[in-house]
């Protein structure tokens, strides 16, 4: 069995992270995707210089939803039903 993500971890980029994610993935038959996200050049510009995150990163946030379990709010607009707005 694939060790769990711990808290905290660090990784030196976001691809050695996508790599540990897939393996991971594919070793307990989930998927993630990106639910909430901020680029590394988006929160470096909000930051004070000694704070700033390292340019080799790809998001300076991410926040990552279980398809299966996730609490990911639908950014459609579909209405509660689930057709289509051309179905109504």
């Amino acid at each position: 069995m694939a060790e769990p993500p711990k808290e905290g971890a660090i990784y030196r980029s976001y691809e050695e992270f996508e790599t540990f994610l897939r393996d991971y993935c594919a070793a307990t038959s989930q998927t993630f995707v990106v639910d909430n996200s901020r680029k590394v050049e988006t929160a470096n510009a909000k930051l004070p210089d000694e704070k700033r995150f390292p340019e080799c990163l790809k998001y300076g946030y991410v926040k990552l939803t279980c398809v299966k379990y996730g609490d990911k709010k639908s950014r459609k607009s579909r209405p509660s039903t689930g057709a289509r707005p051309n179905r109504r």
